[in-house]
């Protein structure tokens, strides 16, 4: 009896040894932790010298590393022996601290700091990423210390500093200065974001299913209820015939839908986080076109015939952006030309609903935008200058519009100034600017401004989503996002909600009027397509990248009403 009790014990310990191994062997392996210890492990390296005392490593971004990582340069000391006079190994020394400031695929270009002053690297040293680098854990609400705990167990290799616990989400200048020499976790509602350099380097959270295609509805929604649409105090729509086209199971920075070539049928482009998306409507198949080089995706702008124009910037080359073409005979999306150091716009400019011209502004290490805009053109071959285009003073092309807004025959250009403030200017200067500041799209870089001191400032450009031209009743009127502007959103942060406004003019003045209707959400992007208006609407946690997309139509009889 004793015997068998002994062997059940003995049966049920190596049982719940079994399935506490198994637990923890599936949490270490599992989910977005997982992405988290990848991201986070450390990776040898080897330095290698260039031109003009530059440092590389010779691991790039196929071996995991981005721009940002942190590492600790070795040189070789004593050997270490063991009693028998056997070497078990080298005495290292540490000589500088290094972060990965330009990465390619099979190579790493690092800025470097000595130790001691002064040092002397060479290439053969040996650069280990992350391994005593300084980690900062700062828990927002303090729900995260059992995920500080997980972490500082097996990242190990780390120098982690005391547990941190804050009221609020720093903001992200602040995050930006801690994390320049250290590894910053920011932890809030069951996510974490991680930053290293000064960069970036994700945010991670428990995944939400997303569906494979594009869910789409062609029938009106139900009275009162429209997805994406907030409801209202009485339970009806504030305007009518309002219907729900299409859902996504996660956030898009862009949509529209646009036909390609001479087909009709009609295409799903969009952009969610560093990816490009075409998926023709009702179908479930998708081109997809990843950027996975150096430097921060801002948007897209798309034009006729499947062009798609990628806007990339990059704090060390300004704007690197891509002309893209989607090709409908074999499902692909193709690179034109790459590394093209313009911001590019498609515009509408008569409002026929085709986005014929386009035009690119270059950057200016001082105020972001440059005085330099031209019309381009793609001839089949490459992108070519087509003549410079006029602009008044100040004008940028991040969500502005040109037309006839007036009904004179000349172009009126609406765009956003450094206050966030809706600007209206003809040809020789502004002529009307909004008195409340408005709320950009959920997307922004960041970049680095010369103070008024000799030191350099990291500065945020909100993205503003284009607005979409309408020729209605004889006369032209703009749509616009008009995202509701927050505290969070003035230094970078995502809007929390908005609606769409209508730039007109009226007895020689500018109106600048909202719908109204207000969405669950900001929106990030509003376009035309025969006699309705969209409005993408995202809704979610913009900390953790979790949340939907939805697709919104409005008549445009309907806004007429509003406007008359």
């Amino acid at each position: 009896m004793c015997f068998l009790f002994r062997r059940s014990l003995v049966f049920s310990v190596v049982m719940l040894l079994f399935m506490v191994q198994s637990a923890v062997s599936s949490e270490t392996v599992d989910g977005y932790r997982s992405e988290l210890l990848s991201l986070l492990s450390p990776v040898k390296a080897t330095l290698a010298s260039g031109q003009d005392s530059r440092f590389f490593l010779d691991k790039g971004s196929s071996a995991g590393i981005k721009k940002g990582d942190l590492f600790t340069v070795y040189a070789k000391g004593k050997a270490i022996k063991d009693a028998k006079g056997k070497v078990i190994g080298d005495e290292l020394t540490v000589l500088a601290k290094a972060k990965a400031t330009k990465v390619e695929p099979d190579y790493t270009e690092i800025s470097y700091e000595c130790i001691q002053g002064k040092c002397s690297l060479m290439t053969g040293l040996e650069a280990v990423r992350f391994k005593e680098a300084p980690a900062l854990f700062i828990d927002v609400k303090g729900q995260g210390y059992e995920l500080y705990e997980w972490l500082r167990v097996r990242l190990d290799h780390m120098n982690w500093q005391v547990y941190q616990q804050a009221q609020e989400l720093p903001l992200p200048a602040q995050i930006a200065s801690q994390s320049k020499d250290s590894v910053v976790f920011v932890a809030r509602e069951g996510a974490v974001s991680v930053w290293s350099g000064g960069e970036t380097l994700g945010s991670f959270a428990p995944k939400e299913p997303s569906p494979d295609k594009m869910q789409t509805e062609q029938q009106p929604t139900r009275q009162g209820y429209v997805p994406g649409v907030a409801a209202s105090r009485t339970g009806r729509l504030s305007i009518e015939n309002m219907r729900h086209v299409g859902s996504l199971g996660f956030l898009t920075d862009h949509m529209e839908i646009v036909p390609v070539g001479d087909s009709s049928a009609l295409y799903f482009i969009y952009l969610s986080k560093n990816t490009v998306y075409v998926q023709e409507a009702g179908k479930k198949e998708r081109a997809t076109y990843s950027f996975t080089g150096f430097g921060d995706v801002m948007n897209i702008s798309i034009g006729q015939n499947g062009l798609i124009a990628l806007n990339i910037f990059s704090k060390t080359d300004g704007f690197v952006s891509r002309l893209l073409k989607y090709n409908p005979q074999n499902g692909t999306i193709d690179a034109l030309e790459k590394d093209i150091h313009y911001f590019l716009s498609f515009m509408d400019m008569d409002a026929d609903g085709d986005k014929e011209t386009l035009l690119g502004q270059n950057y200016d290490t001082d105020s972001f935008w440059g005085a330099a805009i031209y019309r381009f053109e793609f001839n089949g071959k490459e992108v070519k200058k087509a003549g410079k285009f006029t602009a008044p003073s100040l004008f940028n092309l991040n969500g502005s519009l040109v037309g006839d807004l007036k009904g004179t025959g000349k172009d009126i250009y609406g765009f956003y100034n450094e206050g966030r403030n809706l600007v209206v200017s003809d040809i020789k200067g502004e002529i009307w600017s909004s008195n409340e500041s408005l709320g950009g799209s959920i997307k922004a870089v960041y970049y680095d401004s010369p103070g008024s001191s000799s030191a350099v400032t990291q500065r945020n450009m909100i993205v503003w989503s284009q607005p979409a031209l309408i020729n209605t009743g004889g006369r032209t009127v703009a749509a616009l996002v008009a995202n509701e502007s927050t505290m969070w959103n003035i230094i970078g942060g995502p809007p929390q909600k908005g609606t769409v406004g209508i730039l007109y003019f009226s007895g020689g003045r500018v109106v600048f009027q909202k719908l109204p209707v207000e969405f669950t959400g900001p929106i990030q992007s509003v376009f035309v397509h025969k006699d309705e208006l969209y409005a993408v609407v995202v809704d979610g946690n913009f900390f953790t990248g979790n949340g939907q997309t939805y697709i919104v139509a409005i008549p445009l009889k309907e806004i007429g009403k509003v406007l008359s």
